[in-house]
């Protein structure tokens, strides 16, 4: 399993990301993220999902090793940031849109891949 948070200050949120495991697994992971106060459901069946609680957002994937899956829940999360902010989604904020995709991709994909990287080094 492998889990990475990030801040997002310009819109004034974090995101959770938990990968590399099931949807119960991934449900424990954000209730301890969470400080044992709320459950996030998630259903077995999907290759990950994006949820919002309390103006944050929880990403999870099944297997982060699939770029595809990872930039699709990805896009997700950056349609959340923009939903908890207020932001539509239209032709006006493609360029936001756009730039968020860029900077969780920064901020998050490259380092939960140097981490998966360092996990399966691992005896």
């Amino acid at each position: 399993m492998v889990t990475h948070l990030t801040d997002v200050p310009i819109f004034n949120c974090s995101v959770f990301f938990v990968g590399d495991c099931d949807h119960i697994e991934a449900m424990d992971a954000i209730y301890k993220l969470r400080g044992k106060r709320t459950r996030c459901e998630l259903s077995a069946g999907y290759d990950g999902l994006v949820r919002i609680i309390n103006g944050d957002v929880y990403c999870w994937v099944k297997d982060a090793g699939r770029e595809s899956i990872m930039m699709h829940e990805f896009m997700h999360v950056a349609c959340s940031i923009m939903e908890i902010d207020g932001i539509p989604q239209c032709r006006e904020t493609e360029e936001v849109m756009c730039y968020l995709g860029g900077w969780l991709k920064w901020a998050m994909i490259d380092k939960i891949y140097k981490k998966r990287e360092k996990a399966l080094q691992r005896p």
